[in-house]
């Protein structure tokens, strides 16, 4: 599963042992191999999709433009996070913690 993941879920896996800690140290996302796995989005990637999505978000969060711009620039399976603001778009899909749980 490739996701886009909100900063805060990774923060949260850092400072509380919670279920966020609990999807990133499972078998299939080892804590470790996120980390080594991370890939870093260019910045030419994500300026092209943000008029799109500070478009998308305008009206919601657009402070959240630079999060959904990322998941337009590249193939993905949706964002992980917590905010509220993406439930309101539909351009992608989001995934919350609790769904998450079940998978791993």
């Amino acid at each position: 599963m490739k996701l886009i993941v909100d900063s805060n879920r990774i923060l949260s896996a850092l400072i509380k042992n919670g279920l966020t800690r609990k999807i990133l140290s499972s078998e299939e996302l080892l804590f470790l191999l996120i980390f080594q796995n991370i890939k870093i989005i260019s910045d030419e990637k994500v300026k092209s999709k943000m008029k799109e999505a500070m478009e998308i978000m305008k009206n919601i969060d657009i402070d959240d433009s630079p999060i959904l711009a990322c998941a337009l620039a590249i193939p993905n399976d949706g964002i992980w996070t917590e905010d509220k603001h993406f439930d309101k778009q539909n351009k992608v899909k989001v995934w919350k913690t609790k769904y998450l749980i079940d998978k791993v």
